[in-house]
């Protein structure tokens, strides 16, 4: 017997949650049995009430393991620790090289126009027009 657990995967994570929500139905509806039976003038048996309130319970306690867990994976992702999925610093220095080359890229232009398509300067008789600018 081995006690190593593989970590569940994104899509397993996804799957889980995906259960609570049907359980989380399931306790409404529980709850609703409970509470219709409770105002109807002939009400069921003892045995059938604890049978309801124990089946609330369960799917009750069962919920809320699955989210605490779900809650501790959170809670151990939000302080820096590596884990499956995380797209968070790809998708920072992504955003930040997109802004650097469009930083560039203007940058770019600017020296572009500024130096080869500016209107020529009042030229001293003895300089040409081919010669490129001296000063910055």
């Amino acid at each position: 017997m081995s006690f190593y657990e593989p970590t569940p995967t994104l899509q397993q994570r996804l799957q889980t949650i995906a259960n609570v929500e049907k359980k989380i139905d399931e306790l409404l509806l529980n709850a609703q049995s409970c509470i219709s039976e409770l105002t109807k003038d002939k009400q069921i048996s003892k045995q059938k009430m604890e049978e309801s309130s124990q089946s609330f319970r369960r799917t009750l306690n069962t919920i809320e393991s699955e989210l605490g867990a779900q809650l501790q994976y959170l809670a151990h992702v939000c302080v820096g620790a590596a884990h499956q999925g995380s797209t968070f610093a790809s998708e920072k220095n992504t955003a930040l090289a997109e802004c650097t080359v469009r930083d560039l890229h203007e940058e770019l232009q600017r020296l572009v126009g500024k130096h080869f398509y500016s209107e020529p300067a009042e030229q001293n008789p003895g300089e040409s027009g081919n010669q490129p600018s001296t000063s910055s």
